[in-house]
């Protein structure tokens, strides 16, 4: 009678904690999911599902949701069109995965009756989730299913290889899930990183054991094994012929220690300058902050130097999991959803901090915290709204600028008795990457792109808002050479259109 009790006790308190979470995902998420938007890559998937499929398999080594993409289109499913769809499941799936790691956490560090220490546990994990790099996922709308597979594997991966009883099934079951993962989206083995080692630092009170070692060497394993798999199955496709074999994945030994080395001034982008998306210098004394307090708790609790060394390395694991990755694709270009891993650091320090406090030193710690968590979700869902408001802008300013060019197209179709059936795009001498005067968007990285700058977006964007099935065509020499002594910041139409027979050729400014 009483275990039935504590069950239906620790039920309730996870299903109000899943509304809570529910409520920040809402406010952080809500615009981008509820409002229909297109990404570059968006305008590309929705016209070329089945190739965009194949492509996530081939290049970006993603079997899983690769075949899943190619059997929604098979279906009649495009994923772009019901973005709104997968996207209400992308936001519910979030308040899920922070809910289920966070009540794991507590049973780690055993508060579960402890509603403060729960929702500051709570506070870092929506910290490793909902931080405003996580835009740059919302803006690819086209990928949304990918996301909801990676954080659901991540997180049950995590969960099943931590654990203690029945290390075997648990193992398996991990790595299944991890497995699952690594075909959708590798990079978020940072978080199962971060997830994984914090778990079983806590629940062996941070002792550098036999049990300990064994415990991360098995998680380590899992994620090999799931990259393992992964790679074998990309090999055994395209010995079949099913794909080709031009993957990112291009490793140079020689080149990692300028590999390493642009990793390291990259740090100045994330740390000092927030990618854009942060106040000057902001990460950084939130790191201080939270590592300021794990510290002084630490030397409070005459923690041993074993405990210190194994804790840095929980600290850093996941970013070393990110930047192996990039390393491993032969290049540095560290976007919002490439520094996304590094507020595991946050989480980690967070979630330690509620397993190494005491009652007696809790009360004052605590509201601190929560203070600074609170408004640091706050700030970080606002930057996340901001930035949908200007990626619908994007849109608009997209979509009235093909209008513009389809009007002119008609008249000259009226004019002259033809019918345009083949378009060009080529730009003046300096060409811009946003709209940058009606937008307010700063963030570094590939957010609120001109679609017509990229040649996978350019034709497909302006068919898109057009109605038409215009087929992309290279730009004849000459008329690239008369627009390279332009430059142009606002739209002239009489200048930047030249029509030749069923053609018409466009000056991207």
């Amino acid at each position: 009678m009483i275990e039935k009790i504590h069950i239906k006790e620790r039920s309730m308190r996870f299903f109000m904690l899943f509304i809570f979470n529910l409520f920040w995902c809402l406010l952080s998420l809500g615009a981008f999911v509820f409002n229909k938007h297109f990404s570059v890559d968006d305008y590309w998937i929705y016209y070329d599902p089945k190739g965009a499929s194949l492509t996530d398999v081939q290049q970006n080594m993603r079997m899983f949701s690769g075949s899943l993409y190619y059997l929604l289109d098979r279906w009649g499913v495009n994923i772009v069109e019901q973005q709104i769809f997968f996207g209400v499941i992308l936001l519910i799936t979030f308040a899920w995965v922070t809910t289920r790691i966070s009540m794991e956490i507590a049973d780690a560090v055993n508060i579960q009756e402890n509603v403060g220490k729960i929702i500051l546990a709570d506070g870092g994990t929506l910290i490793l989730f909902l931080n405003a790099a996580v835009s740059e996922y919302l803006y690819y709308s086209g990928v949304y299913v990918q996301w909801i597979i990676g954080i659901i594997g991540l997180t049950y991966g995590a969960i099943c290889i931590s654990r203690e009883k029945r290390v075997v099934i648990n193992w398996l079951v991990g790595t299944a899930a991890l497995i699952i993962m690594a075909g959708s989206y590798q990079t978020f083995l940072a978080q199962y990183a971060y997830v994984v080692m914090a778990l079983i630092f806590i629940r062996n009170a941070g002792k550098a054991n036999r049990k300990t070692i064994m415990a991360n060497v098995r998680a380590i394993a899992a994620a090999a094994v799931a990259m393992g798999v992964n790679m074998i199955g990309i090999k055994m496709l395209a010995y079949c012929g099913i794909i080709g074999e031009d993957s990112r994945m291009s490793l140079d030994l020689m080149k990692i220690p300028e590999l390493v080395g642009d990793i390291i001034r990259s740090q100045k982008s994330i740390w000092f300058e927030g990618m854009g998306i942060y106040p000057k210098g902001i990460l950084a004394l939130l790191a201080v902050f939270f590592l300021g307090i794990l510290l002084v708790v630490l030397c409070k609790r005459k923690a041993k130097i074993e405990e210190w060394i194994y804790l840095i390395i929980v600290l850093v694991s996941g970013s070393c999991v990110m930047y192996a990755a990039q390393i491993m694709q032969g290049f540095i270009r560290v976007t919002n959803r490439g520094m996304y891993a590094i507020f595991g650091i946050y989480a980690v320090s967070i979630w330690v901090i509620c397993y190494y406090l005491r009652d007696a030193d809790w009360k004052v710690i605590k509201r601190v915290n929560i203070c600074v968590i609170s408004i640091f979700l706050v700030y970080s869902s606002i930057q996340v709204n901001r930035i949908a408001i200007d990626v619908f802008m994007t849109n608009t300013l997209s979509r009235c600028y093909v209008e513009e060019i389809n009007r002119r197209i008609i008249n000259y179709e009226n004019q002259n008795s033809i019918q345009v059936m083949k378009v060009g795009f080529c730009s003046d001498a300096f060409i811009s990457y946003r709209y940058n005067r009606f937008i307010e968007t700063t963030a570094y990285g590939d957010m609120c792109a001109n679609p017509f700058l990229a040649d996978w977006s350019s034709v497909s964007a302006l068919n898109y808002y057009t109605g038409r099935a215009l087929e992309l065509v290279s730009v004849p020499d000459y008329i690239v050479e008369y627009y390279a002594e332009f430059n142009w910041d606002e739209a002239d139409w009489d200048k930047q259109l030249v029509f030749d027979s069923d053609a018409v050729y466009i000056c991207v400014f």
